[in-house]
């Protein structure tokens, strides 16, 4: 997802053109990420909580479905 050097062609702070990135059956992980953190925003936007902040201590628990 984030590289340290995308070539002599960025600088610092830019945004990496992927309109002509060629991603496969094995970059399936890649195109959810950034779907989801897209959403994230999105949902931020319209004045919802980001995902997997809990503000509350109650919310801060991890549940593992075993009961």
């Amino acid at each position: 997802m984030v590289t340290k050097n995308m070539g002599s062609w960025t600088g610092p702070g830019s945004i990496t053109d992927r309109t002509k990135e060629h991603l496969g059956a094995t970059d399936l992980h890649i195109t959810q990420m950034r779907n989801f953190l897209l959403r994230a925003l999105h949902d931020m936007r319209e004045g919802l909580d980001p995902p997997g902040v809990a503000f509350k201590l109650e919310d801060n628990k991890i549940h593992d479905g075993l009961g």
